[in-house]
């Protein structure tokens, strides 16, 4: 199995019913060793009509025990779902599990994630 040891960027634009969603899921290699050093980061970026709607990681969350398990974007129902969880606390305690909507100024980052305890 190879390692992962440089940056990776995957790219894919699509257009679902009247909205156009580009995303950008980058691959960063392990920085060290030990909790959160031998792990890769991956990070999400989401356009949704041109406009930055999610710029968060997926998976381990920097900087805490936090691991976001999904986001998923639902244009016919101008939803997006979002379900994250804390790792070193009580067991599957969910931190966030909300939907947000596409037309939302809000944008969705890891401590907007981390402030929706």
């Amino acid at each position: 199995m190879k390692i992962l040891d440089e940056t990776r960027v995957f790219k894919r634009s699509n257009t679902i019913g009247k909205h156009k969603i580009d995303t950008a899921l980058t691959l960063y290699p392990p920085v060290g060793k030990g909790v959160g050093g031998a792990l890769p980061r991956t990070h999400l970026e989401v356009k949704i009509d041109g406009k930055k709607k999610i710029d968060c990681n997926i998976g381990y969350l920097p900087g805490g025990g936090e691991e976001v398990e999904q986001i998923m974007i639902c244009p016919e129902d101008n939803a997006i779902f979002i379900t994250a969880y804390d790792l070193y606390g009580v067991k599957n305690k969910g931190i966030c599990g909300q939907v947000n909507f596409m037309d939302d100024p809000e944008l969705i980052t890891n401590d907007y994630i981390r402030a929706s305890k």
